[in-house]
Parts: C-alpha cells; sequence; structure tokens
C-alpha cells in the first residue's frame, strides 16, 4: 500500500486536502479522506477506512513529510500493526505509482 496527501484548489483562496491509500497491487483506492487542514487527524480518519482484512503485517508506505515522520503518525501505525516504508530522498516507483493514479 501506499499513501499520500494532495490538493485541491477550488474557488479564489479555497484548499481541499485528499488523503488517500492504494493497493499497489491492482492500483485501486483503497481508502481516501477529505479536509480542509492537513494534519495528523486527516491521515488518522484515512486510516480507520482501511478494511480490516488489508491492515495486519501490511506494509504502508509514504514520503518522508513532517506528518508521516511524526511520532503521532508512527504510534498509529504500530496501533494498527501497520508496518512503515519511507521513500529515500528523491520520488519512489510505489510514490510515481500514486502520483500517476491520481492525474
Amino acid at each position: 500500500m501506499c499513501t499520500d496527501v494532495s490538493y485541491i484548489k477550488y474557488g479564489k483562496k479555497n484548499i481541499l486536502y485528499l488523503s488517500a491509500i492504494i493497493d499497489l497491487y491492482n492500483k485501486k483506492i483503497i481508502a481516501y479522506k477529505t479536509s480542509k487542514v492537513q494534519n495528523i487527524n486527516l491521515i488518522r480518519n484515512t486510516l480507520k477506512q482501511l478494511p480490516s482484512h488489508l491492515i495486519l503485517n501490511s506494509i504502508l508506505h509514504a514520503d518522508r513529510g513532517s506528518i508521516n515522520t511524526s511520532f503521532k503518525y508512527k504510534k498509529t501505525l504500530l496501533k494498527m500493526g501497520l508496518l512503515v516504508s519511507y521513500s529515500k530522498k528523491v520520488l519512489s516507483i510505489a510514490e510515481l505509482s500514486y502520483r500517476v493514479f491520481l492525474i
């Protein structure tokens, strides 16, 4: 699985954040949430949407953004039974798959 947050501009100055998790096997969105604020709550709410059969011992790949590397994020994943994988400083194949999927 791979996750990222994208933003959608609407109106003159409004932004909506889209947090999504995709299954890299079939390239389908398996969980998503939107919010007017990008914070740990947006990410946690997205994680809560994951089907339970996909969680245990699965790997969730993310970039090295401040939310994804925070203690709260790591604690949430650990509590859920998810393993975390991070990109190197450059974009990974998994992230490119995610970004191409959203375009």
